[in-house]
C-alpha cells in the first residue's frame, strides 16, 4: 500500500503520463496536485487514466486564467494490463495476480473516500474506452470538457453502504463545462 504521497509539478512545459500497462495515476492516500499554470497529458494507458483510491486529485485550484491544457484521453483500452505487489512470502515485487488480463478503465474513477473533493479545472477527458468520470465521492468541475468517451459522461454510484451515506455531488462553481457526444447518459447519477 501506498504510505502517502504528494505529487506536485514543477512549472514549465507540459507534463505526460502514457502508455503504462495499468493506470496512468493511482492515488491511494494523500494528494495529486497539479498546479495553476502546468499543462498535463494522461493518455493511452491500459486501464484508468486517474484512479483516486482514498486520495483526491486537485486538477488546478482556482480560477486558472492561463490557456492551459489538462487533457485525460484513450484510456481503457489495453488488451492487458497488471498491476504489481509486495509477495511477503519472497519479500519481492511481483504482478499481482488479481489484476492480470482484461483492463477496464475510462478517464478517472474517485472511489468512495469520507468528506473527499476531487476538483478538475480547464480538463479535457475525452475518448476513454468507459465513462468520463465514474465516482462514489464529491468531484467538482470547472470550464471543462468531458465528450466522446466510451460510456456515460459522469456516472456517480451508490456507495451508502460504504461510506454511510456522505453526499456525494457533481458541480460546478468557476465556470461553465461541457458534456457531449458520450456513448452513454451525459450524467447518470
Amino acid at each position: 500500500a501506498n504510505s502517502g504521497l504528494s505529487v506536485v509539478t514543477a512549472e514549465g512545459g507540459a507534463n505526460e503520463i502514457s502508455s503504462n500497462l495499468g493506470h496512468g495515476i493511482v492515488a491511494e492516500r494523500g494528494k495529486v496536485v497539479v498546479n495553476l499554470g502546468i499543462e498535463l497529458n494522461i493518455r493511452d494507458n491500459a486501464g484508468w487514466g486517474v484512479v483516486m483510491e482514498g486520495g483526491v486529485a486537485e486538477f488546478g485550484v482556482g480560477l486558472d486564467t492561463q490557456n492551459v491544457k489538462r487533457v485525460i484521453s484513450g484510456n481503457g483500452f489495453a488488451e492487458e494490463c497488471f498491476e504489481w505487489t509486495y509477495d511477503d512470502h519472497s519479500g519481492e515485487i511481483v504482478p499481482d495476480p488479481t489484476h492480470l488480463g482484461a483492463c477496464p478503465g475510462g478517464g478517472v474513477y474517485v472511489s468512495t473516500f469520507r468528506d473527499s473533493l476531487s476538483f478538475f479545472d480547464a480538463t479535457t477527458i475525452s475518448g476513454n474506452n468507459g465513462p468520463g468520470i465514474l465516482t462514489e465521492a464529491r468531484v467538482k468541475l470547472s470550464r471543462s470538457t468531458i465528450s466522446e468517451n466510451e460510456s456515460s459522461g459522469i456516472s456517480v454510484v451508490d456507495a451508502d453502504n460504504a461510506i454511510g451515506g456522505v453526499e456525494k455531488m457533481v458541480y460546478s462553481s468557476l465556470g461553465g463545462n461541457e458534456i457531449f457526444s458520450n456513448k452513454g447518459h451525459g450524467i447518470h447519477v
